[in-house]
């Protein structure tokens, strides 16, 4: 009987374990499009300005006097 239930537990663990890394995944695009926009927001909310780094980067770009960082 024990040996049935501790099958049953970590059968149980892998299969929650697969599924929350299968959310994940699945939910990765979404996740990072929102970083990426609130990254956006908060450089043009310092005054900055959002450019293409390179093909496949952007980044945000500060002027030269408002490089103190920022305080919450």
């Amino acid at each position: 009987m024990r040996v049935l239930v501790s099958t049953l537990l970590v059968g149980a663990t892998a299969v929650f374990a697969l599924g929350g890394g299968a959310f994940r995944v699945a939910t990765a695009p979404e996740r990072i499009r929102d970083r990426h926009e609130v990254a956006r927001k908060v450089c043009l909310e310092r005054g900055g300005q959002w450019a293409q780094v390179d093909q496949r980067t952007e980044g945000c770009r500060l002027p030269a006097s408002s490089s103190a960082p920022l305080s919450f």
